[in-house]
Formats: C-alpha cells, structure tokens, sequence
C-alpha cells in the first residue's frame, strides 16, 4: 500500500519519532547528545517552531512540536541531517543514521498534550534508562520542574503551554504536573490511549477534530510574499522564471535560487519544501543553495 503524504497543518501540533538505522546507536558519547539538542534549537529557530517536549534514547528521539507555516519535515530533517553530518565528521561511522523515514503524528492538542507530555518523559523508565524520570538529563522532564537541583531551563522549550493548562500559578502548575507523571510512573501504557483515528493513522483525535482538519487542510497553499520575493529577483538580474525552474545549472541561475531561498528562511516567509517546489528543485539542493548563499543577502545584481 502507498505511504499517506504528510500532513501540513499551520498551527498543528505534531507527535515526532526519529529512529536509527538498523537500531545504531545514536549517541555513543555523552557530548553528541548535547550536540543534538543543539541542532535542535538551531532548526527550530530556523524553521519558527516550538518545541514543548522531547527524549533522547540510544535508538530513538521523541518529540512534542507547534508548528506555524513551515512543514514539520522540514525540520526533521533539518535536525537529522545536520547532526549526522556533524557524527560522521567527528568519528569514524559510515552509513546510514536513521531510518528514512520518521513517525509523525498529528494530535489535538486539547485532548491529548499531557498525555503525550507524561509518555514522552516516562520512556526512559519504560525502556530502563532509568528507575525515575528526574534521574534521566536527556530529557525535557526537568525543564517542567522550577528549580530542580540546580537544573538550568532550555531557553529554546517551550513549558508555559502545558503548564498553564494545570494550573495559572506556574509553581503550583509545576506541582501538579510532578504528581501527574508520578501517578503514572508505575502504571503500564496503555496501548487503547494514544490510538490513532481509525480513518487515518495520521492522526490522534476524534471525528469533529479529523473534520476541522479536512477544512484546514483546504485552505490556499499560495505563498505570495515567496512569489514576490522570486519575481524581485528576477527583474532585477534580468531572469525569467521559467530559466529558474529549468534543469540549467548556470551561475546565475544557481546564485539567484540560492538567494532566494537564503532570504526565504531568513524572513521566514517560506519552508523548505515551498521553496523546493516553487523552484521545482529537490529540498536537499535547496537547504545546500541556502546554506552556501546565505552571507550574500546583501547582494542585488548577480556576476554573470
């Protein structure tokens, strides 16, 4: 059976698993975990998302994201791709890091978050990583905790969100969430809670929330201040729009999609895959164009 497409709700609340490859190891030493959350804050920043949870296991990485205009996908792999890159420079490993493809979930927030909140920062005990979720540093579940040991904040998670939804008063919020993963520490998943929609496994929710969905889903995916920004470029380096989507590989041509897409993310008026689709070019060569252009944002006519 054909693999479902994504799904790209703006304002969506995802549920993300990336898996290695083949069960590999993800994190042989400790410091590559802290350069995992570092790509990870690098990404969201690039890509406007929050990140409101996450767990870093030696075969797996969860997270709990909000999305605005920009696919999830985009940061997947943004994330994934930087710090396998990033591995491969600093050790001897070959090959393949993760899986082609990772598991995402799309969830409504109101019905859910906590639940997935308390699933994502009791893997470590699940998995025995660990006896209790506060011994386990690779993972947001400190972050919820005001003041625990010294534990200095993420400044790039977002708690305030679920937290609020406990209680006004964050120390009385970050009290009720501590008893709230407590009550479950002990207790087995249960495998009925975090079913997907029984119409579309890409989703976590009920009838009216898969039904606002199809309409969210319908809306325009037009990107004007994309195509303003192209037919800018374009007029002032004498460039059709037609010989940017071409196959032609010509300097000009290449500097002018990539400073397209460098100004694009900087502005953060397009993704990734917008922008690859707009210039009919995959979303690797356009990450690699926008990576290599972007010191030049300045520049308004292009060397031929």
């Amino acid at each position: 059976m054909a693999r479902l497409p994504r799904l790209h709700i703006p304002g969506g609340w995802y549920f993300l698993t990336l898996r290695s490859y083949q069960d590999r190891d993800l994190f042989p030493r400790p410091p590559q975990r802290w350069l995992f959350e570092q790509m990870i804050a690098e990404a969201a920043a690039q890509t406007c998302i929050n990140v409101h949870a996450f767990c870093l296991l030696e075969t797996r990485v969860r997270m709990i994201v909000e999305i605005t205009n920009i696919p999830v996908s985009d940061f997947m792999q943004l994330v994934s791709s930087r710090y396998a890159r990033a591995l491969r420079n600093a050790t001897s490993m070959c090959g393949r890091l993760f899986r082609d493809r990772h598991d995402v979930l799309l969830f409504d927030v109101d019905r859910h978050l906590l639940d997935l909140l308390c699933a994502v920062h009791l893997e470590p005990v699940r998995s025995g990583a660990a006896a209790d979720p506060q011994e386990y540093m690779w993972s947001s579940h400190r972050d919820y905790l005001d003041g625990y040991q010294g534990h200095n904040p993420r400044p790039w998670l977002v708690t305030t969100y679920a937290l609020s939804s406990l209680h006004e008063q964050r120390s009385l919020a970050c009290n009720a969430y501590r008893q709230f993963v407590a009550s479950h520490v002990r207790e087995p998943p249960d495998p009925e809670a975090l079913q997907p929609h029984a119409r579309d496994p890409r989703i976590l929710g009920d009838d009216a929330f898969l039904a606002s969905l199809k309409l969210r889903a319908g809306q325009s995916t037009r990107n004007p201040a994309l195509e303003n920004l192209t037919e800018e470029i374009c007029r002032t380096n004498k460039i059709t729009l037609e010989a940017l989507r071409s196959p032609c590989q010509s300097r000009a041509l290449s500097i002018a999609r990539g400073l397209i897409a460098a100004r694009a993310l900087r502005l953060r008026t397009a993704s990734l895959t917008e922008i690859a689709r707009h210039l009919n070019r995959s979303v690797s060569a356009i990450a690699r164009s926008a990576q290599r252009y972007d010191s030049s944002l300045d520049a308004t006519t292009l060397d031929r």
